[in-house]
């Protein structure tokens, strides 16, 4: 850290030397160079292009024809119940491109998993465009008496 304050202000950056922004993608890189390296990245996103949703961003909106997580035979046989809690990363196009679980047991997580990665959304935006942004989503497996 400087011991003392400069008494001059730094000069302006010269324009034409700007290079433009590093894109990085999972693979569905963006061929616009958006921010993030995904349609729908924005400035100040995280690397790969998902955000939270701005507070006044609309968020997505799942498919009414999402499929539900099969019960795992062996948990019904056992009479088991149990919560998947998983982060999701809705791209822009509203297809599910990343599934991490946060928290949630076998055989339940696997099943939760495989069915939300099948999902599709209306894409979440944010002034108009659609954008990537994460969203945590919890599954209840519960047994019906």
């Amino acid at each position: 850290a400087p011991k003392e304050a400069p008494k001059e202000a730094p000069k302006e950056a010269d324009p034409s030397e700007d290079k433009g922004i590093a894109v990085f993608g999972d693979g569905k890189g963006d061929p616009a160079g958006l921010e993030g390296g995904q349609a729908g990245g924005v400035a100040g996103g995280m690397v790969g292009g998902a955000i939270a949703l701005p507070e006044d961003g609309i968020p997505p909106v799942p498919a009414k024809t999402n499929p539900i997580p099969d019960y795992p035979q062996e948990a019904r046989a056992a009479g088991k119940i149990g919560t998947v809690i998983l982060k999701v990363v809705i791209l822009a196009d509203g297809t599910v491109a990343r599934v991490e679980v946060m928290r949630g047991d076998e055989p339940f997580a696997s099943a939760a998993v495989k069915a939300v990665k099948q999902w599709k959304y209306e894409p979440a935006r944010f002034k108009g465009q659609a954008i990537t942004v994460y969203r945590i989503i919890q599954i209840p497996f519960k047994l019906n008496v």
